[in-house]
């Protein structure tokens, strides 16, 4: 059952999760004629996860938002680029720890089931959530909208320069 907020964030947000939910379907289509054996769920999800699929629908992806930012109360990690999650590298240490897979996908199967997209369009969602809902602790919206909207920035341009050079 949905929230308020989160009903409010998802009708805000309507473009956003319809951009996520194309990269999804997009990654699962390349995913399903690759050989690679980890996918972008499993990525994130883990081995035995009984939520990894939640990363392939942009209104689920909303939801676990709401979880880690305590319904946009808080900055959730500032991974400076996702990219790095994958691939390995100092972008992404605040979460390297949690990931099973951190660090162990090659930059091809990175690039050529094109995961970015769907990282760029989580970014999206998140930025526009922010400025549906956010509340933060501290209460200064702006700043809170304007490090979502940095992050993104810096994860994008992070996982276009990653696949430039292939």
């Amino acid at each position: 059952m949905a929230t308020d907020l989160f009903r409010k964030a998802a009708d805000y947000c309507v473009a956003e999760i319809q951009l996520y939910d194309r990269a999804s379907s997009l990654v699962c289509l390349l995913e399903e004629e690759s050989n690679y054996n980890t996918t972008y769920s499993r990525f994130w999800g883990g081995d035995n996860s009984d939520y990894g699929y939640v990363y392939y629908d942009g209104e689920y992806d909303l939801a676990t938002m709401m979880e880690y930012t305590q319904n946009f109360t808080i900055l959730s990690s500032n991974v400076g680029c996702l990219a790095d999650c994958y691939l390995g590298g100092d972008g992404c240490t605040e979460l390297e720890n949690w990931l099973t897979y951190s660090g162990t996908i090659c930059k091809e199967q990175y690039c050529s089931l094109q995961w970015g997209e769907i990282d760029e369009a989580y970014h999206a969602l998140r930025v526009c959530a922010s400025k549906a809902i956010a509340v933060p602790k501290d209460g200064d919206k702006e700043a809170y909208v304007d490090a979502t909207h940095s992050n993104q920035v810096t994860s994008n341009l992070c996982a276009f320069k990653m696949c430039a050079s292939i």
